[in-house]
């Protein structure tokens, strides 16, 4: 039989040995909360539209030539990334009015498209200008 003595030592060190497990699973709950606030995640905050991260731009190109193509005025709009198609605006009876309208990837895009303006497309003199989206995306 055990002594009055030994089982008092087991007793305490089944205790402690409970306590080191509480221990530890607190430690655990210790270590997930303090690991939240410190964890890097993205910062949904500073970008409230996803979309907006990537800031498209619009022009107008005004006094083309009727003959001018999609392509010659994305030609004429050098090194400009241009999203979508351009668009060439036509008048009442479906022919070309000499403007078209053009959304660009970015800011940068925007500037190169402007450092075009006043130059020559077939002879004519092609004015730029900035537009807004709604414009760009009226119903024509």
């Amino acid at each position: 039989e055990k002594t009055k003595e030994e089982t008092k030592t087991e007793k305490s060190e089944d205790d402690s040995s409970r306590d080191d497990s509480d221990q530890s699973e607190n430690e655990d709950d210790n270590t997930e909360s303090e690991a939240k606030p410190g964890t890097k995640e993205p910062n949904l905050e500073a970008v409230d539209n996803p979309s907006e991260m990537i800031e498209n731009c619009y022009i107008r190109l005004s006094g083309l030539p009727w003959k001018s193509t999609e392509n010659e005025i994305a030609q004429f709009l050098v090194d400009c990334n241009i999203v979508g198609n351009v668009v060439i605006i036509q008048n009442e009876r479906g022919k070309p009015s000499g403007d078209a309208v053009v959304k660009l990837m970015g800011k940068s895009d925007l500037e190169k498209a402007l450092k075009c303006h006043k130059k020559y497309l077939h002879e004519r003199f092609i004015e730029i200008e900035e537009i807004k989206s709604d414009t760009y995306n009226k119903p024509m």
